[in-house]
């Protein structure tokens, strides 16, 4: 029986990884990949590789982790590329969960169980299919950080190495390296954990103030609060809180009340939490120390105004999710101490929790998603291509000259790398009076923007010329 489990799990975590590699990459084919946050990646990776302008790297978001992907990209510049990595990167994930297993279990059976329970997760899922972001990069960094720093060995050199990696990843990695350093704190590892805790205080001044003003700038508007009869440019997700960080922080610690009412009595924040700490919800409590490094991940996701925020199929949940799965593994090893004796009914729960969570969630064959393909982005139907695909694309090229030098528009729900791969992109409505040549496929829009679409289009056909237009798509110059 336990030989016949083991095969079980051999055989379905091999699917899975299957699913996060191959999947994505056919939702990018079947041109069913957006600008953002797919595109933008492609467009940006690409000028790095025939400019070496790395600006966005570090002034939209502070991601210096991009260089990499950018050498990548002068020897292999294609967006399966990227995929490919970021799919590398969460089965790499994988690895570690197991390690970290049998450092805590000593069990192959649990290593292998915990590893299935993790490839099924829908949150570890959308860090390889909800296009590309950075942010997937925290699930095989703060495993290996977890994993290295509860070995008897002193690893400092590898833990600050770990610390400096998360700098890299995006700004707010860095309020995460920080988190991480005051947990290392706790664990006795004070050397590195005083240096990491003060070297990423000074790395966030300096990426804030002189690095990345941009994105600083930007995120200083969420904060602002705007007068009643003026629109704010930008969507102020955390101005409940304050009007400066300094407000929101105080405001948060005097006021815990408020804080906790706001969240509980949110719906989809409350089932954030629970998808969050699945499977071993209450267990992962048993090891708090680990949780501190998910202060920053939680605190961007639940004090938010952003709907997006608590969304299961979105990137925003990977500062989170590693954390508390390692907190689960911690906490199983105190949960089994006591009760040796129920380990197969824990199993069992555990078992049963996972594949409910992940039918509930997951964009793979095992989620109800992939079934509904009207209202989602991870419906079947993605991941197949067709003739209008391909016609779609013959058309692109034979329209289009293969030179970089040009401009091109096209909306935000339709992406294709051969358009990316052009000196300046432009999202509509932007560029219409700019790009070179504008594409607009009626059937990948916002909906809600099917009218102004159809309008635009005759515009077009007055003042541009018409190259291409079959089955709702169009070229125009």
């Amino acid at each position: 029986m336990k030989t016949k489990f083991i095969n079980f799990l051999k055989f379905w975590i091999i699917l899975q990884l299957l699913f996060i590699f191959f999947m994505p990459m056919l939702k990018v084919y079947t041109l069913h990949s957006h600008y953002w946050d797919f595109g933008v990646f492609d467009h940006f990776l690409y000028i790095f590789a025939k400019e070496n302008n790395f600006y966005w790297f570090l002034k939209n978001h502070f991601r210096p982790i991009l260089f990499l992907y950018g050498l990548g990209y002068k020897i292999l510049p294609s967006p399966y590329l990227l995929l490919f990595l970021q799919s590398l990167a969460v089965a790499v994930s994988g690895y570690f969960v197991y390690l970290l297993t049998i450092q805590q279990l000593g069990s192959k059976l649990w290593a292998l169980f915990l590893v299935w329970c993790f490839f099924l997760h829908p949150m570890v899922l959308y860090q390889a299919f909800w296009d590309f972001h950075t942010d997937h990069l925290l699930l095989p960094v703060l495993l290996a950080g977890f994993y290295f720093s509860l070995q008897k060995k002193s690893n400092t050199i590898i833990l600050f190495a770990i610390i400096a990696i998360l700098w890299t990843i995006k700004e707010s990695a860095v309020l995460i390296a920080l988190f991480f350093s005051l947990y290392l704190l706790f664990s006795k590892r004070y050397k590195v954990a005083i240096f990491g805790a003060l070297a990423s205080i000074v790395v966030w001044y300096l990426v804030t103030h002189f690095i990345g003003p941009d994105f600083y700038r930007y995120s200083n508007t969420l904060l602002e609060k705007w007068p009643q009869t003026q629109a704010s440019p930008f969507p102020s997700f955390y101005r409940q809180w304050g009007d400066s960080y300094t407000q929101m922080v105080l405001f948060i610690l005097s006021h815990p009340l408020k804080v906790f009412t706001s969240i509980f009595t949110n719906i989809y924040k409350d089932i954030f939490i629970f998808v969050a700490f699945a499977p071993f919800l209450i267990i992962s409590l048993f090891a708090p120390s680990l949780l501190i490094v998910a202060t920053p991940g939680f605190a961007m996701t639940l004090l938010s105004a952003q709907p997006e925020k608590v969304m299961i199929y979105h990137h925003y949940h990977a500062a989170i999710l590693p954390v508390t799965f390692a907190a689960g593994i911690v906490g199983l090893k105190q949960i089994l101490k006591r009760l040796a004796n129920q380990e197969k009914i824990i199993m069992a729960f555990l078992f049963f929790l996972t594949l409910i969570v992940s039918w509930a969630y997951a964009p793979t064959p095992n989620g109800r998603y992939f079934y509904w393909t009207k209202i989602n982005d991870y419906g079947y139907d993605r991941y197949i291509p067709t003739a209008r695909t391909y016609a779609i694309k013959e058309a692109i090229h034979r329209e289009i000259p293969a030179r970089y030098d040009m401009s091109v528009a096209f909306p935000n729900g339709f992406y294709y790398s051969y358009l990316g791969h052009k000196r300046v992109v432009y999202i509509l409505p932007r560029g219409i009076d700019k790009a070179d040549f504008i594409i607009i496929d009626l059937h990948r829009i916002d909906r809600k923007k099917r009218n102004y679409y159809l309008n635009l289009i005759q515009k077009l056909k007055n003042e541009r010329k018409l190259l291409t237009e079959f089955q709702d798509f169009y070229i125009f110059k």
